[in-house]
């Protein structure tokens, strides 16, 4: 509840800003994947997972939103549906620079052993245009199930780096390459950090995107999420987006 509190409490503040005439603007994305991950890590078993985006834009710098997946239920304790609250704010730093401050509640139904149930995430990040982002996050109260059926929490904190590259000179319909790093310090919960990457390739088709993309991650990711979960794989997805 406390996290939810957070998270509704940026998202006030938010709307606070806002100025009296000022009218929300909406938007969204459904999305279909055959493998969902998440920071290098398969969620839901590999099934297929249906992905649902709702925020609205308050001001230029203001918004808040509501993410959600499902999948089809696993014959393990690996989570198959979740439910995100987020909000945030941004600032421009220079005609191509922007720095921003963004909360999210992640809200998991059945969450691994090794999951993260219920976490807030606070993080921080500067990008270039839309090609290069940079973000810092800390979750203060990152949990897992521990052997005793109890929840233990500690901090854990990620570090990512992205990019992504439009190949505007290629004929057809608009394509993207993108790629991205992350370092996750899961010691204190965990035991151990792990690093995770992925690369893809986009395409836009009007209001749909479809998109394939290879993930991986280190060792260390294996030996506490399983092989299964942390080995390398594709995905491909397709969106569409209003």
């Amino acid at each position: 509840m406390a996290a939810w509190s957070s998270a509704l409490g940026v998202g006030l503040l938010a709307m606070a800003a806002l100025p009296a005439a000022a009218q929300p603007v909406l938007g969204g994305s459904l999305l279909l994947t055959d493998a969902s991950v998440f920071r290098g890590v398969l969620q839901a078993r590999g099934r297929p997972s249906l992905q649902a985006d709702l925020h609205a834009r308050l001001t230029p710098a203001c918004y808040v939103g509501l993410w959600g997946a499902a999948a089809p239920r696993a014959a393990s304790n690996y989570s198959h549906h979740e439910l995100d609250l987020y909000a945030g704010l941004g600032l421009s730093l220079a005609p191509s620079w922007t720095a921003g401050l963004r909360y999210v509640h992640y809200r998991y139904g059945h969450a691994a052993r090794y999951g993260r149930p219920d976490a807030g995430e606070l993080s921080a990040s500067l990008r270039f245009e839309d090609r290069l982002s940079l973000s810092v996050g800390l979750a203060p109260h990152a949990g897992r199930q521990t052997d005793y059926g109890q929840t233990l929490r500690r901090a854990t904190r990620a570090y990512e780096l992205g990019a992504r590259q439009p190949l505007a000179w290629l004929p057809g319909p608009p394509l993207a390459l993108s790629a991205s790093l992350g370092y996750y310090d899961t010691r204190a919960l965990l035991g151990e950090a792990y690093w995770a990457w992925d690369l893809g390739l986009s395409a836009r088709l009007g209001a749909v995107e479809l998109g394939l993309a290879r993930f991986d991650s280190s060792g260390a990711a294996r030996r506490m999420f399983g092989a299964h979960a942390a080995q390398g794989r594709w995905a491909f997805s397709a969106a569409w987006k209003f």
